[in-house]
């Protein structure tokens, strides 16, 4: 049962969603290109810009294992996926959650590293374990802030689930002189989201969220949870920046009306393509669809079924803006999880003229980010339960353009033995 600590954290984020549903924060400036990074943060003696080896957080209900080869509890690891990545200071950081045998209470979140761009990785760098067997840590992602902090969030639950009531949890993380080091987690929301988010405003100073949610509730006076019908959808939440402690703080939201006859995961990302012109991409039973807003993210067109790349399926794509401006798509280019495709559009989704097939075999689950020579970096997960394989590729926009995947060569992360 979820205890009664949640409680003010729910009346909480119910306040938010009721008072701050305008969105009014969406309509600052985007950034046309990557991410605006501002100076750097400040390292504290304390508070959460405090990076440590911590080993575990009561709040959370989280254990922090490093360098630990033997699974937690002693138990086989007989399944993994869902993986995430982000670079630090010229090292890449891989994400996923894992289990002894599929999504069930006591999964785990493993994170391995990379010092030379992806060619070799060292596993096991940091476990995120929870504490209680009952719970579940889930559906990590990995992304940078407007100070280049790398940030690792994920997705706290109750058993197999609940509904998004453990909320989403992250911490600041680095690897300082070949030691994993982080911050406290802090609980943003409740509700999951396993992409990441999109930087908005010139300076980046603000992040958009997509978090989905389950008939998410409140707690009654007696701290039984109640569900709602009132909260279940595909929500943007709009975050800013603490002055003081620079944490990401949702503030109001908007929500996409998906019809819930083809609704699955939503796992929706988001491209902002100028001051008031936002894309968003969203997973449903029926393939993906798109919608857009033209108000800053206030309002939402009706999802249609998005056409312009031939069959997509159920499952998580990426979507996103590089360096470069152009937009970068990266999905299952067919009705069943194979057929792994990158497109480029360099006019911003009007056309997406040139694509490069990833990986022709079962795989799915693509997250990207980009290294400092802009080379593109993806992650993607092979058969979760038998090979168990978490993939790495990388290669550039010009490879896209010139459509040849002769070079293109999967590197394993880490696969079940």
């Amino acid at each position: 049962m979820i205890t009664k600590f949640y409680s003010k954290i729910f009346f909480l984020q119910f306040a938010i969603l009721i008072f701050f549903s305008s969105c009014d924060e969406m309509s600052s400036v985007p950034n046309k290109n990557a991410i605006s990074f501002s100076s750097k943060p400040i390292d504290s003696t304390s508070g959460p810009n405090y990076y440590s080896v911590l080993n575990n957080d009561d709040e959370s209900k989280t254990l922090f294992q490093y360098n630990e080869m033997q699974n937690p509890n002693g138990k086989t690891r007989g399944w993994q996926g869902c993986p995430t990545i982000g670079i630090k200071d010229d090292k890449i950081f891989v994400a996923w959650y894992a289990g002894e045998t599929g999504e069930l209470p006591g999964n785990y979140i493993v994170l391995s590293t990379s010092d030379d761009m992806g060619q070799t990785w060292t596993p096991n760098r940091l476990r995120i374990v929870p504490s209680d067997e009952s719970l579940r840590m889930i559906d990590p992602s990995l992304w940078n802030d407007k100070f280049n902090n790398l940030n690792l969030s994920w997705t706290k639950t109750l058993g197999v689930w609940d509904y998004g009531a453990g909320g989403l949890w992250k911490v600041k993380i680095k690897d300082a002189n070949n030691e994993i080091k982080i911050t406290k987690p802090v609980r943003l929301f409740n509700g999951v989201m396993n992409v990441k988010p999109t930087p908005l405003g010139d300076d980046s100073s603000k992040m958009i969220f997509p978090v989905s949610a389950w008939n998410l509730g409140v707690f009654d006076v007696k701290g039984n949870y109640i569900l709602s019908k009132d909260y279940n959808g595909a929500y943007i939440y709009n975050g800013y920046y603490d002055g003081i402690d620079e944490l990401v703080v949702p503030s109001s939201f908007s929500k996409i009306n998906l019809n819930n006859s083809i609704r699955s995961y939503d796992e929706h990302m988001i491209v902002s393509v100028d001051e008031n012109y936002l894309i968003c991409m969203l997973r449903t039973s029926d393939g993906i669809y798109s919608t857009k807003s033209f108000d800053g993210g206030q309002k939402w067109e009706t999802p249609v079924k998005f056409n312009d790349l031939g069959p997509t399926t159920s499952s998580r794509f990426f979507f996103g803006k590089l360096k470069s401006g152009n937009l970068l798509f990266v999905l299952n280019n067919s009705l069943t999880r194979n057929k792994l495709t990158a497109f480029l559009s360099v006019d911003n989704g009007i056309t997406w003229k040139y694509k490069l097939l990833l990986d022709s075999r079962e795989v799915s689950y693509p997250d990207v980010t980009q290294n400092n020579e802009g080379e593109i970096c993806v992650v993607y997960d092979r058969s979760r339960p038998y090979y168990g394989e978490i993939l790495f590729l990388k290669f550039t926009e010009q490879d896209i353009i010139n459509g040849n995947s002769d070079k293109l060569i999967p590197r394993i992360v880490n696969k079940l033995k």
